[in-house]
């Protein structure tokens, strides 16, 4: 699927599946649930997904590059951190990201 000059504002798309979905001129997800959806093998360089809810969306093999994630919740995003590569992020996120880190590489973090 090839999306392309599109804006989804207030979407619902819990448990959605995107595979090789691709993006071309303008696509901003704004205010969506995505939670427990999956996508894989998907090119999605410089879109918005701003204020989304992640909980739970699995991302595999996917480009983001470039894509905008101010606001939105990373918690519970499932995904290996090289698919996050060139994302902008909020100051915000930080924390989410960061136990994003911890369990990708799988540190233990103690408070001695």
């Amino acid at each position: 699927m090839r999306l392309k000059d599109v804006l989804f504002d207030g979407c619902r798309f819990d448990y959605a599946t995107f595979h090789r979905v691709t993006a071309a001129g303008s696509v901003a997800f704004t205010d969506c649930t995505l939670t427990n959806g999956a996508w894989s093998s998907c090119r999605l360089p410089r879109i918005a997904l701003r204020s989304c809810d992640l909980a739970g969306l699995e991302l595999d093999s996917c480009h983001l590059d470039g894509t905008d994630l101010r606001g939105s919740r990373l918690k519970g995003l499932k995904t290996p951190l090289d698919n996050l590569r060139g994302v902008t992020l909020g100051e915000g996120q930080l924390p989410d990201l960061t136990q994003l880190t911890v369990a990708a590489l799988g540190l233990t973090v103690r408070n001695d």
